[in-house]
């Protein structure tokens, strides 16, 4: 295996070793103990059909998956209709300077890259009113503070359905919706109470929040529904506060609002999207030269490596399946463009905010669930060009992505 000096990722608070810059909003994420953390608002995620418990129905209020980004208050739906649109043929310019870490502030965490088309104070009070509706006592939250067995599995149930994800088991995460995530719950389940050494009946009966009655197993799993959105939605969070960090590779933190970096995003889009994600040879293909960048290894640290305590549990992605990570020449192939998606769904709202124009009306970039799809056929192809001059430095470099301290 690799012996390589892996230069340290740097997120998220605590892991800087030289500064007191506080990175608060990291705390509050997908891994925060109540499941409805501030970066979902659950009400708009479970819809409630097919829901018999009250403590299940609190969280519903819609018939559609849709996600609310907490950081610019816009909703997003997603459904298969997204799938396709148009791409951009405008010729990319040579790849931005990479700047020094040092010259890193606090300033470079652009309330830009975190408000969207409304100012800075409705931000705030949209980000209040969001924590405000994610504390459902009688939801998810109450369970794992009262029944331990449950905690357990349910911990276990979260992490599983991120392995399943980076692994491809999940076709397209982009492209979830509640059926979805339940069909993918009731897959994963079985395996969480095998990790959490537990069977079906070491669960405690759970008592309703508001009545006497008992909730069922498939009400109870109905509150874990929301995890996978969470879960995208931590990473498109980490990548916005990222992208303008001087470490990146990106090249954004010293250029102001303007033209020029409306342009330098726009350019950086053009590199997860075809023709540029998919050319050859190597040396000249986008989404190869955004796994060389810093960035790539934040993302994949902060999925795949990072300790997260998911209810109290402290558990890490890697150590759950370390052949298919640690031990292996290459991520797997949807970790990968789950990097490069999550990277450019952050670049397409910055872009968005820069333009001042609501993400869903750039109809000529591709959504999200379509990068994804081509960065996970762009991923093979590149790998499988062994006659190319590039193909071993592009090879040594996925292979340092499985070996991130």
């Amino acid at each position: 295996h690799s012996t390589a000096v892996v230069h340290p990722a740097r997120h998220p608070i605590g892991y800087y070793p030289w500064s007191d810059i506080n990175f608060t909003a990291f705390a509050a994420m997908s891994d925060a103990r109540n499941t409805c953390g501030p970066t979902i608002n659950p009400a708009c995620l479970l819809p409630c059909a097919n829901v018999m418990s009250d403590d299940v129905a609190k969280s519903c209020s819609s018939k559609d998956a849709i996600v609310t980004d907490a950081h610019d208050g816009a909703q997003q739906l997603i459904s298969t209709d997204h799938a396709n649109a148009q791409t951009s043929n405008v010729a990319v310019p040579a790849p931005p300077t990479v700047y020094s870490w040092i010259s890193y502030s606090v300033n470079t965490v652009d309330s830009a890259a975190i408000s969207t088309h409304t100012d800075r104070r409705s931000t705030r009070s949209t980000k209040k009113k969001a924590k405000k509706a994610a504390k459902p006592e009688g939801g998810l939250k109450r369970i794992v503070r009262i029944y331990d067995n449950w905690k357990t599995a349910i911990a276990y149930l979260r992490i599983l359905l991120r392995v399943a994800v980076c692994v491809g088991e999940i076709d397209n995460p982009f492209m979830l919706n509640v059926d979805r995530r339940d069909i993918a719950i009731q897959a994963v389940w079985p395996r969480a109470l095998l990790r959490a050494n537990l069977s079906v009946s070491d669960l405690e009966v759970v008592k309703s929040a508001n009545s006497s009655a008992n909730m069922s197993h498939a009400n109870v799993l109905a509150l874990v529904n929301p995890s996978l959105t969470e879960f995208l939605y931590d990473i498109k969070r980490l990548a916005l506060y990222s992208i303008g960090h001087p470490h990146a590779g990106f090249g954004l933190d010293d250029v102001a609002a303007g033209v020029l970096l409306t342009d330098m995003v726009h350019n950086l889009l053009l590199m997860f999207i075809r023709p540029k994600s998919n050319m050859l040879p190597i040396s000249e293909n986008g989404f190869a030269w955004f796994l060389f960048q810093q960035i790539a290894k934040e993302i994949m640290w902060h999925i795949v490596f990072r300790p997260s305590e998911t209810h109290g549990i402290r558990l890490v992605l890697a150590d759950l399946e370390p052949e298919t990570f640690r031990n292996s020449n290459t991520p797997p192939f949807s970790t990968l463009s789950l990097l490069g998606a999550s990277c450019y769904s952050a670049l397409l709202q910055k872009y968005s905010i820069l333009m001042k124009v609501p993400v869903e009306l750039l109809t000529h970039y591709p959504t999200t669930a379509q990068v994804f799809v081509e960065l996970r056929e762009t991923i093979a192809e590149l790998i499988n060009q062994h006659d190319d001059e590039g193909h071993p430095e592009f090879m040594a470099n996925l292979l340092r992505l499985c070996d991130i301290m």
